[in-house]
Parts: structure tokens; sequence; C-alpha cells
């Protein structure tokens, strides 16, 4: 464990000893006994709901808007940053960070997107409660999970959609068509599929393909990757801003 990563674990068990200090006497700090494992699981839990809580409250200042916006702008840093090293000693290994990096900025967008506009309007919570089992074959939340979570179905559907892994086109095409309906059924993933294919490879194979070969990016590759996602984020930012000028012409 390195020293950062100690520190922290140190500072984070200090808190608790403390607040487990003030509920249970002193011999029962003894961290083998009942009452300390029993306290220990109900001071991890209260951190849970507090994570969660501060997870629901910042993605309630959220707008699907100022998530396009931003990952513009990340993007564009993205590119100035590889056209500034393009030619540099470590070239090769700025390609495939950035490369990956432009993925992972369209799957933030989407996730954060498709969780804030649940948010946002129960017409789009609807939809995803009831296709459920489209997003996730045989999944099913029972009466106690739903109970027991401080947000009720929201905060569960909420759970189940930052579990998903939008950097899969699979998955961004079938979240983003149960979520909108009609006007996402005709998106075209295709072109970005080979682009999550090669991050794939980039982060999960240490630029390997499964074949073992080492992957060798040129910058034209990587500038034409970020366009492709440029144009895809673009679309799906059009056909989301249609969805909700449609739904406040309804009332």
């Amino acid at each position: 464990m390195s020293s950062v990563k100690e520190y922290f674990f140190e500072v984070e068990r200090k808190r608790f000893l403390d607040w487990a200090g003030d509920r249970l006497d002193r011999e029962d700090l003894d961290d083998e006994s009942e009452a300390y494992q029993a306290l220990a699981q109900e001071y991890s839990d209260m951190m849970d709901a507090y994570d969660q809580e501060a997870e629901y409250r910042w993605l309630e200042r959220q707008s699907f808007h100022e998530q396009y916006i931003e990952f513009g702008v990340e993007l564009r840093a993205a590119i100035m940053l590889l056209t500034h090293s393009e030619h540099g000693p470590y070239a090769q290994m700025t390609c495939k960070l950035v490369y990956a990096h432009a993925v992972t900025l369209l799957e933030t967008m989407i996730s954060t997107s498709v969780r804030a506009l649940v948010i946002r309007d129960k017409a789009f919570l609807l939809n995803i409660a009831k296709h459920i089992e489209t997003l996730h074959r045989g999944k099913k939340f029972t009466l106690l999970e739903i109970a027991e979570h401080p947000k009720g179905v929201e905060g569960v559907i909420l759970k189940f959609l930052s579990e998903l892994t939008f950097h899969n086109p699979a998955t961004i095409k079938n979240v983003l068509c149960v979520l909108i309906g009609d006007r996402m059924k005709d998106l075209d993933v295709s072109p970005i599929v080979p682009i999550c294919n090669l991050r794939h490879d980039i982060v999960h194979r240490n630029g390997k393909t499964i074949d073992d070969e080492i992957i060798i990016l040129k910058p034209g590759q990587v500038f034409e990757a970020m366009n492709t996602i440029d144009v895809f984020a673009s679309e799906i930012s059009r056909r989301i801003r249609e969805t909700l000028d449609e739904l406040i012409g309804d009332f």
C-alpha cells in the first residue's frame, strides 16, 4: 500500500474510532467483538448513504446541456494536447492515453446525462423502470431493496445506471432507446464500435491486441477517432434536446 493510501486509511480509521468511542465502552473497542463489528457495519452503511446523497445532489445540479458543453471543452483540450505532443519523444504513449481518454469523456457525458435526466423528469425514470429487463436480462428489484434505499425507486434505478458501462456501444444504444424512445431507435453506433474495441485493448491489455500484438497508433488515427466521437456525441445531444423541447411543448 502506498504511503498516501496508508495515510488516508489511518485518517478514516481514526474518524471511525472517534465515532465508535462515543458509542461503545473501551473494552468493546476490540475489533473482534460483536459490538465493534456491528458498529463498523453501521458506520460503513452511514458513509455509503452520505456518498449516495452527495452523488444525488451533484446530479441534481447537472444539466444535459452543461454536460455536452463540458464534453466539448475537454475533447478540445485532448486535441490540443495531442497536437503539441505528436512529434515529441512520447508521442506513442500520448496517442494511447488521449485515445482512451476521449472514449472516457464520451462515456462520462452519456452516463451523467442519463442519470440527470432520470432525476429531472419522472417520465424518464418510469421508462427505465418499465424496461429494466431490456437493459439487464433477469434483473429485478425486490420491494426490500426499494424500501431500504433512502431514495426509493429513484435511488435503486440510479444505482443500477451507475453500474452500467457506457463505453459499450450496445449499452449506449439500449439505454438511450429505453430512456428516450423512438427518437433514438435509428441512432447509428457502428462508427464508435471499433473505437471502443481499441480502447478496451489499450486499457485492459496494456496496448496489445487479443493476439498479443502491440498496438501502434498514429496521431492521425487518434484525431480521426476523436472527430468520430465528437460527431456521435453531437448526434446524441441533438436527439436529447429535441426530446426535451417536445416535453416542454406538451405543458
